[in-house]
């Protein structure tokens, strides 16, 4: 941990076990293991990813993922992070 952080809860949030998105994210990032992701503390899950949206949004301490459609309706409330230095291409 860094010192300088904060002490507080990361709360995340993440689509209902039924979503294609939640599937794509456990075989691709997980490496097929979706213990790692349920396991995990202060886990929200839904099938609505307007509630995941509202979620990070609402947090600073929040972390989540859901359908690029909703990152783009929402890029001015949210920020995208980049992943092995790929980043969503949002403004054009």
């Amino acid at each position: 941990m860094n010192p300088s952080w904060p002490d507080q809860p990361i709360l995340r949030f993440s689509p209902g076990t039924d979503s294609g998105t939640f599937d794509f994210f456990v075989e691709k990032i997980l490496n097929k293991e979706k213990e790692k992701l349920l396991n995990a503390s202060n886990l929200q899950l839904s099938e609505d990813d307007n509630v995941l949206v509202q979620g990070v949004e609402g947090s600073p301490y929040a972390i989540g993922y859901f359908g690029y459609a909703y990152l783009k309706e929402n890029e001015d409330l949210l920020r995208a992070v980049s992943i092995d230095g790929i980043a969503p291409l949002l403004r054009q």
